[in-house]
Formats: C-alpha cells, structure tokens, sequence
C-alpha cells in the first residue's frame, strides 16, 4: 500500500488538499484486492481527530454504512473491534459483519487487520498528521480490502466487472473521511 506520508511533504499535501479530499487507488493487474490511500485535510488539531477516529463505538453515529460497532476486547495498545455494515439501494441490502484488531501507535498512526468475519481481506491504516502549528490535520487512510463478500449483489457485480472492485474501496475510504472531517469541524 502506498505510504503517502512518506512520498509527499505535510506542507505540500496541505497545500492540496485545501482544494478537497484526494483518493489515490493502486489496483492489482486482476482489479482484485486493490489498494486505496485516501487524505483530508481538517481545521481541527490533532487531537481531537485521533479521538474521533479512536472512539469505533461512536462511528454508526457518523458514518453512514456502519450500522453497529463495539471495542469487544483492549489490550494495552490494542484493540479488537467488532464492526457491522450495511447499506440498501432500492430493493438491494447489503451487510456485512468482521472484527478488526487495531494497533495505536501514540496518536501518529493505527494500524488495523482483520481478524475473523464474513470479509475475506481488509487491512489498512490511519495516519495522523498536524500542520499549520497544530491547527489543522492531515488525516489519511490507506485499506486493502476484497469487497465480493459484502454479499450476494457484489459477488454478482465484481465477478462480471472486477474493475469495480477499485472504485468501490475509494468509495469507501473517501466516505470514512468525509465524515470524520465533517464530525471534526462540526465539534470546532
């Protein structure tokens, strides 16, 4: 997965992410199992970010596919999180629920995997990144996950068009930020 705060400056990705939120996909030759890294720039201090993204039981309040989320177990940096999806476009329901393990890595980063569930792959990261003297937040998320199991249509959907597959994770990943912006900038 790209390490975008490795390739690009804080101070540049600032600069562009002023303009809005960028989604960067980096599909596998198959269009299976495609990565995406994803970043939002948010007038909001660190802080108050990392305890937004850190607080997994608020996250059915705020975005919008999680329907239920619960931390089932803690241990020292470690969470494990039990996370339930779901979403339905006229007669079409899709839900699916997995349990990811969260390592936190002192307000810089999480780091997640999944560890049981009906999805087959998701792994992925936060990172946290201050800018403007702590004022503001570069907040990006990078997942890897294999969306055919979010049920019986996507199954249908991505067996016949797998190039799908790319744009529904930015999908997912620009809706995980976009609302995290919003819930940031809302409390300042």
């Amino acid at each position: 997965m790209l390490d975008l705060d490795k390739v690009v400056d804080a101070k540049i990705l600032a600069g562009i992410l002023k303009h809005g939120e960028m989604v960067i996909s980096e599909p596998k030759e198959d269009h299976q199992h495609s990565s995406v890294v994803s970043a939002v720039l948010i007038d909001a201090p660190l802080e108050d970010v990392w305890d937004i993204v850190a607080d997994y039981a608020k996250y059915p309040e705020f975005i919008t596919l999680i329907t239920n989320a619960a931390v089932e177990k803690e241990a020292g940096d470690k969470k494990h999180v039990m996370v339930k999806c779901g979403f339905s476009f006229m007669i079409i329901k899709l839900g699916v629920t997995f349990r990811i393990e969260c390592t936190h890595h002192d307000k810089k980063k999480i780091d997640f995997k999944l560890s049981s569930g009906e999805l087959k792959k998701l792994d992925g990261q936060w990172t946290f990144k201050p800018v403007e003297n702590g004022k503001k937040t570069i907040l990006i998320f990078g997942m890897s996950a294999e969306v055919r199991s979010l049920g019986w249509f996507a199954k249908v959907l991505l067996n016949k068009y797998p190039i799908f597959e790319t744009p529904m994770n930015g999908m997912i990943a620009w809706l995980a930020l976009k609302s995290i912006k919003d819930r940031a900038e809302s409390r300042s």
